[in-house]
């Protein structure tokens, strides 16, 4: 499943949702066809990839992120942020559960798919 639409399920489920993507990316034919559904039902979209500055900010707030990444086969995958420390994150992988990783591999596999990421927070 495509960021958009998984932004859209959100939206479905009652949450806000936001996407950052590299603007390199958007030109990609899935997200041209799809941007616009996403944005004319109220998303959000950022046309930059996520920053750990970001991450952090939006952890501070308690609201999940999403890493869209590539996977050790060249695939994309998806995995959610649950803590930042100095040198490691912690997600949580729908395949291996909960894991530390290096910030610096789990940013460079986002850089190297979309450099994107959600954000769904409950709509007020």
């Amino acid at each position: 499943i495509d960021m958009c639409s998984m932004g859209i399920l959100f939206m479905n489920l009652g949450f806000q949702s936001i996407i950052f993507i590299d603007k390199n990316y958007v030109k990609h034919s899935i997200y041209r066809r799809k941007m616009p559904l996403f944005t004319k039902r109220g998303g959000l979209l950022i046309s930059e990839a996520i920053r750990m500055s970001d991450i952090r900010k939006l952890l501070a707030g308690e609201y999940p992120i999403i890493l869209n990444i590539e996977n050790a086969s060249g695939g994309g995958h998806y995995v959610v942020v649950r803590g930042v420390g100095r040198k490691m994150m912690t997600i949580s992988c729908p395949r291996y559960g909960l894991k530390k990783r290096s910030i610096k591999n789990i940013m460079k596999a986002c850089y190297n798919w979309s450099g994107g990421a959600i954000l769904a927070r409950p709509s007020n």
